[in-house]
């Protein structure tokens, strides 16, 4: 990696690290019904138990500290958060972006690179299946048109960095080290 971007990329990181670390917190807005600032019941119901359980156990004491977003908002220069239901409600990805680059860190939207392959196979963790696929969808065709590095933490090999490239139905992975020029 170039040693300007690696700078870039390490500065970037620890602003974030900062702004996350100082944030209240930070969700779509379906986990959370806006109006009385609590998990609400009827979405949390839908879900398995355990989901409701933990759920009302680590969102109910910060609810009124949550700030809900729909869409994609810039929580600071350069830092998106995205919208990516499916996996679970209020499911987010962020997108890092600096100098034509980006890094696109996908969370939960796909466990395995079986997913890309075969988009329309679902986790059992997924809680809203069709909406999952769409994320799945929207966040690996973006970054399969705009070359951006991906960062899908479940995927081997360490540190889960790859790229996606569009294939058929689907998308292949191809993982990058460190080493490697983003």
């Amino acid at each position: 990696m170039a040693t300007s971007q690696s700078n870039r990329i390490n500065s970037l990181s620890e602003n974030v690290l900062t702004l996350l670390t100082e944030a209240d917190g930070l969700m779509t807005g379906r986990a959370v019904d806006p109006g009385h600032r609590r998990t609400d019941d009827a979405e949390l119901s839908r879900l398995a138990p355990i989901f409701g359980r933990w759920s009302r156990r680590n969102l109910d004491p910060y609810a009124d500290r949550l700030d809900l977003a729909d869409g994609e908002v810039e929580i600071a220069s350069g830092v998106h958060v995205l919208a990516a239901p499916g996996h679970t409600p209020g499911h987010i990805a962020v997108a890092l972006r600096s100098e034509g680059s980006e890094l696109l860190y996908v969370s939960d939207a796909a466990l395995h690179p079986i997913h890309l392959e075969h988009p329309e196979w679902r986790s059992v963790w997924d809680q809203e299946p069709d909406d999952a696929l769409a994320t799945r969808r929207r966040l690996f065709d973006h970054a399969a048109s705009d070359g951006s590095t991906v960062l899908a933490f479940h995927f081997p090999p360490f540190p889960s960095l790859g790229r996606v490239e569009k294939r058929g139905s689907g998308w292949h992975w191809e993982p990058v080290s460190l080493e490697t020029p983003f």
